[in-house]
């Protein structure tokens, strides 16, 4: 329900990750919220983002949300982080594509905030990253630019598959030499790690820096 999603998300394939989740949750009891459901839950949404359908995302979320915030899973605080990171992501990419992005920016804001509650290293950086994107989402190029570049030796020693990622949206985000040397640096690691799609993963990670390429 959610492993072999996130494979085939870095093979290029949102569509099969979509599928692989479904019928592994179809398998599982329907009754109640169960952590399969959530896993399950977030590899369907993280296949939306990849996708670049932002409000697909956001829908399926938050759709489902009331279900896992009456189960006591709100209460492991891994899966609670990751869930949070992952909704805010989604309204960030909705934001872009909605008639009035506000209340998107506004839910962003309200799950970084409980991130930063949950005063984790891991959890207080992904809501830095959220920041950095909420800000890159309303137009202050600059600032983003400079809270990202703060940020990215903290997910480096945190060693998570984000680090790769930040630098490519930082470069696509930066002039010159030293935004296309952070793009192949970051191309580099992804293409090691198998990823089959650099662009298309980084921005659905990341949403606000990089548009989905199409």
């Amino acid at each position: 329900a959610y492993v072999m999603p996130l494979v085939q998300l870095g093979a290029d394939d949102p569509d099969a990750a979509w599928e692989t989740a479904h019928k592994a949750i179809a398998r599982w009891s329907q009754e109640g919220f169960h952590m399969q459901h959530l896993m399950a839950l977030l590899s369907q949404t993280e296949a939306c983002l990849y996708r670049g359908d932002g409000l697909a995302a956001w829908n399926h979320l938050d759709g489902h949300w009331h279900a896992y915030t009456c189960s006591l899973l709100t209460r492991v605080q891994m899966a609670h982080i990751q869930a949070l990171f992952t909704r805010a992501r989604s309204a960030i990419a909705a934001a872009s594509e909605a008639a009035d992005p506000r209340p998107f920016w506004k839910a962003a804001e309200r799950d970084a905030r409980q991130l930063e509650r949950e005063n984790m290293p891991w959890s207080l950086a992904l809501a830095r990253l959220l920041r950095a994107g909420l800000g890159k989402a309303r137009g202050d190029h600059a600032g983003a630019c400079a809270r990202l570049a703060e940020l990215i030796p903290k997910l480096d020693n945190l060693q998570g598959r984000l680090h790769a990622a930040a630098r490519r949206c930082l470069g696509c985000s930066l002039e010159g030499e030293e935004g296309r040397r952070l793009v192949q640096d970051a191309d580099a690691w992804m293409a090691a790690q198998h990823i089959r799609n650099p662009a298309r993963l980084a921005a659905a990670l990341i949403p606000g820096f990089c548009p989905v390429p199409t």
